[in-house]
């Protein structure tokens, strides 16, 4: 009688202290999720970036500013040591979409460009659909990935973006982060094919 007490008790413990961490693990997620959420909606990002396609090519760096109510792009030509920055173009999408890139006559002609402002839009028109998410938490723990008609997220273990796919538009936004909560570097694919990078020098969010 005693040891199936003790017994009894070793499992009640058990039992109580494997709620106790599903409980932990879940707000922890629940807080990485929500964390990840605001770090794409007021952000900057100062990098390079790369466009080299069918004989378009382009290396510049970059500086990518975010907010409720735009999205706006400076490219530079940089001097020596990367001293003196000169504005190449630059690229502003409200309600409307502005560019500015003088040495280029037309630039939506270009394929490549508008690759890039595809890819500005989805900045622009907000990754997360927080509300929802938030109601699928379980699922996305579970599965790291939230699937709509209309798009697809996917999520590391910490529940940190790693791509944003528009299946109907074959476009996808892949965000490469090793151990940091930052991504280090931006890729944009069309057609399964990769367009633009975006290799990220300093990522800064307001939390």
């Amino acid at each position: 009688m005693r040891h199936s007490l003790i017994i009894l008790t070793v499992l009640s413990l058990l039992l109580l202290s494997s709620c106790a961490i599903f409980k932990i693990n879940n707000t922890s997620q629940q807080e990485n999720l929500q964390a990840e959420t605001l770090l794409w909606q007021d952000f900057r990002i100062d990098g390079i970036i790369k466009i080299t396609d069918q004989g378009f090519n382009l290396i510049k760096d970059i500086a990518i500013i975010r907010n409720d109510q735009q999205v706006k792009v400076t490219l530079y030509d940089t001097g020596f040591f990367g001293f003196s920055p000169q504005p190449f173009a630059s690229l502003a999408i409200t309600d409307s979409i502005y560019i500015n890139i003088p040495s280029i006559d037309n630039p939506l002609q270009y394929e490549q460009i508008n690759n890039l402002i595809t890819g500005l839009l989805i900045l622009k028109n907000g990754i997360f659909p927080q509300q929802e998410l938030a109601k699928m938490l379980p699922e996305i723990m579970n599965t790291k990935k939230y699937q709509t008609a209309d798009k697809i997220l996917k999520f590391n273990k910490n529940l940190q973006l790693i791509s944003f796919a528009l299946p109907q538009q074959q476009v996808e936004l892949h965000f490469l982060r090793e151990n940091m909560s930052e991504p280090e570097k931006i890729e944009l694919y069309f057609h399964k094919k990769i367009a633009v990078i975006i290799e990220v020098d300093k990522f800064t969010w307001k939390n």
